[in-house]
């Protein structure tokens, strides 16, 4: 069956839905009357740019490693480019999740699951580069892979770029 984590909307156009699931990106451009499959990849989430809806992030999985790597679009999610630059590579099995800074619209997160420990991804520049910030099971990170992807999250504060909030079955600021 189809497993939905998580539906967006662009704010100025709300016939443009996004759907991240297990079998893909989908995508609806009437307001979800039809939807059409732009990735048939496992997508675990998907955020939009708060200063412009037309770039759209996805952590998508590589089915080569069955790790998860993010992807852009600056068309409203029709078409995706690999940003892995930065990205940790030669890890397998893990998940993740995205989170979008409104206090600085270029800063994006990500927390990743990962067969070794959690990490902590920044970038900066809207997700053409990354740098790990945090490792799990560290001072900087004393987060573990709890549960797993079933209680991942992360939230980044509208008000500062800097603080952020991971949490699996334990939350860290």
């Amino acid at each position: 069956g189809l497993w939905c984590y998580k539906i967006v909307y662009k704010a100025d156009d709300p016939n443009i839905i996004l759907m991240a699931t297990n079998k893909g990106l989908i995508r609806s451009t009437n307001g979800g009357t039809s939807w059409q499959i732009i990735d048939t990849n496992d997508c675990r989430d998907i955020e939009l740019n708060p200063s412009n809806a037309n770039i759209v992030y996805i952590l998508k999985q590589n089915t080569s490693s069955n790790f998860y790597e993010c992807w852009k679009s600056t068309n409203a999610g029709q078409n995706f480019t690999a940003k892995t630059l930065g990205w940790p590579t030669g890890l397998t099995n893990g998940v993740g999740r995205l989170a979008v800074s409104k206090a600085n619209a270029n800063r994006i997160y990500a927390v990743l699951l990962t067969d070794n420990e959690p990490r902590i991804m920044k970038s900066n520049d809207a997700g053409e580069s990354w740098t790990a910030i945090a490792k799990g099971s560290s001072t900087a990170l004393e987060m573990n892979n709890g549960q797993g992807y079933y209680d991942l999250d992360i939230v980044v504060s509208s008000q500062n770029a800097d603080q952020l909030i991971v949490a699996t079955t334990t939350a860290f600021r």
